[in-house]
């Protein structure tokens, strides 16, 4: 009897001792790390690339070249409507009281005051920052300019033969579409991004209609058919990012563009289109 109690109490003492070693067995420990010291890394996370969509707008500095080239070309076809139109000469002739010359004497292509206005550009831009420095762009402006030329018209006196100088007045509006496709390399990643850019350029003109006035009489001198012309353009400028997902950019851009042919040229010549741009976005 006394031999089977202490088998029975030696059964239970074992039995105790395995079910502490399993319960000490699977206790989970957690041990607190520290985030500085010698063994912290701090491991930085990568670069997602963001979408960029931007409104935009733009004031462009004129060109002399363009705006003496295109007044040598209105005096030419101003020329060649009236002296081809014998209804037109006819008007012209009673309403002026004799024979006339349109342009100067020296160069009948060359007109007196020129001037031509643009209006501001808008458009909209849509850009890809694939890495930290790289945008890779798009986007599209509208405008539209004015323009204008004062030229001289000698009269022949039908009376005393003596000649009377007049002025006369061309005018034309035109609208115009430019969609441009580039780069540019940001230099910094802080508020401030100064960039430099480059890209391809496509600028078309609509039709229009160059109007002359001349002794109270307004006809029409010619229809300028659409124009159309690729180059190249560069940029320079600086995006603002004071919170996300605004930012702001301002820049300067100068383009290359083909002048439309003047006479019997075969093509016209490149002249440069600088402007001024400035624009509020999104990023997502």
């Amino acid at each position: 009897m006394k031999s089977n109690i202490i088998s029975v109490c030696c059964f239970f003492f074992s039995l105790a001792q395995i079910m502490a070693q399993s319960s000490q067995a699977t206790r989970l420990v957690f041990q607190p790390m520290t985030l500085t010291g010698g063994n912290a890394k701090i491991i930085p996370a990568g670069f997602r690339p963001y979408f960029q969509l931007e409104l935009t707008g733009g004031v462009f500095l004129n060109n002399p070249t363009d705006a003496n080239q295109q007044a040598a070309n209105g005096m030419g076809q101003l020329q060649n409507t009236v002296f081809s139109s014998p209804e037109l000469f006819e008007q012209l002739f009673q309403k002026l009281g004799g024979e006339f010359f349109i342009g100067n004497f020296s160069d009948p292509s060359q007109p007196g005051k020129v001037f031509k206005n643009q209006s501001p550009s808008l458009g909209l831009n849509i850009g890809l920052r694939l890495l930290p420095h790289l945008k890779i762009e798009a986007g599209a402006s509208r405008s539209s300019s004015e323009f204008g030329a004062a030229f001289p018209v000698v009269v022949f006196g039908q009376q005393n033969g003596q000649p009377q100088t007049l002025q006369g007045n061309l005018r034309t509006e035109q609208q115009h579409l430019l969609a441009q496709f580039g780069g540019a390399w940001f230099l910094g990643k802080s508020t401030f991004q100064p960039f430099l850019g480059a890209g391809v350029q496509y600028a078309r003109t609509a039709a229009s209609t160059m109007q002359a006035e001349l002794a109270d009489t307004r006809f029409p001198v010619a229809k300028n058919s659409a124009g159309c012309s690729f180059g190249a353009y560069g940029t320079a400028g600086v995006e603002v990012h004071p919170s996300f997902p605004l930012y702001c950019r301002a820049a300067v851009n100068v383009r290359t563009e083909k002048l439309p042919p003047t006479g019997e040229e075969v093509g016209g010549d490149i002249t440069l289109r600088p402007s001024v741009l400035a624009g509020i976005g999104w990023r997502f």
